[in-house]
């Protein structure tokens, strides 16, 4: 019904959903669809979907920039490392995947309090990319390595 009129006929809708079957991609192309995304949804999934359909352009700051806006030394942006979460209890850590994969910043706040009884340093620094709503980062750190070479792990 949204491309029923001529205002709907140039809005873009992207399809979120957790099935990627061709035939239902299909279907979805049928009722209109423009794009898809397909969960878990990464945040710059989100971006490159935007910038295709919309044209919209993201402008992002250096990585050393964020750090020294959050009063984080190159020393201390250095530890940032998925390696620095292994300390942390497993269900911890998937606690904080869960929170950055649907981008839930006072979940994410939450966890980062848990964290900070166990390594405080640690703590301030995702506070920092919390803070600057920097989730991609975070969800780099927890991502395994097949997936980050590209590879969609269910």
């Amino acid at each position: 019904k949204i491309k029923a009129t001529p205002l709907g006929e140039a809005t873009a809708i992207i399809a979120v959903t957790a099935n990627s079957f061709e035939e239902n991609k299909a279907l979805m192309v049928a009722t209109g669809c423009d794009g898809f995304l397909h969960k878990p949804i990464l945040v710059n999934e989100i971006f490159d979907s935007l910038n295709k359909h919309l044209g919209m352009r993201f402008v992002y700051e250096e990585e050393s920039a964020k750090m020294a806006s959050a009063g984080l030394s190159s020393a201390e942006a250095a530890a940032l490392s998925p390696e620095a979460l292994l300390g942390l209890p497993e269900s911890l850590r998937e606690k904080l995947k869960q929170a950055a994969d649907t981008l839930d910043h006072e979940e994410i706040l939450g966890i980062i309090d848990e964290i900070r009884s166990l390594d405080r340093g640690l703590a301030d620094r995702i506070a920092a990319l919390a803070e600057n709503f920097d989730y991609g980062k975070i969800q780099n750190w927890m991502e395994p390595e097949s997936k980050k070479d590209g590879c969609r792990i269910p």
